[in-house]
């Protein structure tokens, strides 16, 4: 399949690039009470492997939610990365 990329995907390509650059650094984790600790509340650990990590807390968001949540990160980076070297 040929796909031709639009001045209008270029623009929306780069404003996900800015919004991912613009986000809490590092890597993050979902923290899911009951699974990776016993008590309190389950959230997103942002910057997970620095002495000072960050905490994202979801009102009313699944395990699931924060499973997909964390990891959206490291996910649109990937899928950016392929679309830069193969469309760009």
């Amino acid at each position: 399949m040929i796909y031709i990329i639009t001045s209008e995907d270029v623009q929306r390509i780069t404003e996900i690039d800015s919004r991912l650059k613009n986000s809490s650094p590092g890597v993050w984790e979902a923290w899911i009470e009951g699974e990776t600790h016993e008590s309190g509340d389950s959230f997103i650990r942002t910057n997970a492997l620095s002495e000072k990590p960050g905490e994202i807390y979801l009102m009313g968001a699944s395990k699931e939610d924060i499973a997909f949540i964390s990891k959206s990160k490291s996910d649109i980076d990937f899928l950016l990365s392929l679309i830069k070297k193969e469309l760009m």
